[in-house]
């Protein structure tokens, strides 16, 4: 896994947590590359399975050089026709935000903003953002604030017990992508063919009719592939088609729907389908080792 850290820190609150979060990657075996963000960083999101940003909150907002990074990014990424309509999510690409902030005044929301400003970043740029961090960082120079604002005496924040929960976090993201990438992996036999493609193929106009109607739904329709996939596999659960039903089950996980999102698709289809048709449903999900 390629793993990405861009960071800035004025007073070294961030730093540490991206401290944190280097030394824990390394020792689930990632070695990141990490930057602290300048305006123009010449490097390639794209290469990139997961990556995080990290930001101490100014005004609400992220700092100054990552808000300038992030707009010459988006525009760097328009002009090349990577951000499109909707943003359908692309396999394999992750993304955690997180910041630290102080929050004197209103606590965590003053630092709310500055994260869900980076997560949309990301989200254009079509990845998944599989974390929000808010660490609490001491305010330096002004114990006042540091010492009764909205959280108490943060003073020597973070500590080491916020470290631990970043560590924490950081373990949890790294088991819950290399599980999401085992899982997009499972696939079927290269010949399997439907039952019922098999039997549409003793027709040939008809078999040809069907492949063309598939192929320009796909292509035209403005919903992502991952969200068709998993529509087909509930309408494959409803008519009982067990081939069908496994079939796109493993075209969503390989565009990069998770186990939850699969679930949820199938109990949304359970007030038209009723519980016989979850049953079954959840039956073909064990056999494909998916609950």
């Amino acid at each position: 896994m390629k793993v990405l850290i861009l960071y800035q820190s004025f007073t070294g609150n961030t730093e540490l947590v991206t401290q944190r979060i280097e030394r824990t990657l390394r020792a689930t075996d990632i070695t990141p590359d990490t930057i602290k963000v300048r305006k123009e960083i010449n490097v390639e999101l794209y290469d990139y399975d997961l990556i995080f940003l990290g930001t101490p909150v100014i005004q609400w907002l992220p700092a100054k050089p990552i808000l300038e990074f992030i707009r010459s990014k988006l525009e760097h990424h328009r002009k090349r026709g990577d951000i499109l309509p909707t943003s359908p999510k692309l396999p394999d690409k992750y993304a955690v935000c997180y910041c630290t902030y102080s929050g004197p005044h209103t606590g965590v929301r003053e630092a709310v903003p500055a994260v869900k400003y980076m997560e949309q970043f990301f989200e254009h740029l079509r990845f998944s953002v599989v974390g929000e961090w808010y660490i609490v960082g001491e305010l330096r120079n002004n114990e006042i604030l540091a010492t009764s604002g909205m959280l108490g005496d943060i003073r020597g924040r973070p500590n080491e017990n916020d470290l631990t929960n970043v560590e924490q976090k950081v373990k949890d993201v790294v088991d819950k992508i290399r599980c999401q990438k085992s899982r997009s992996q499972k696939d079927l036999p290269e010949d399997f063919v439907p039952k019922p493609l098999q039997f549409l193929s003793m027709n040939v106009d008809l078999a040809n009719s069907f492949k063309g109607l598939v192929g320009t739904l796909k292509s035209t329709s403005s919903v992502d592939e991952k969200t068709q996939a998993l529509i087909k596999a509930v309408l494959s659960a409803a008519y009982k088609c067990k081939d069908c039903l496994k079939f796109h089950v493993l075209e969503a996980l390989k565009h990069g729907a998770t186990d939850m999102e699969i679930r949820d698709a199938f109990y949304c289809g359970t007030p038209l389908g009723g519980t016989p048709y979850l049953a079954f449903a959840f039956e073909v999900l064990e056999e494909l080792d998916l609950v």
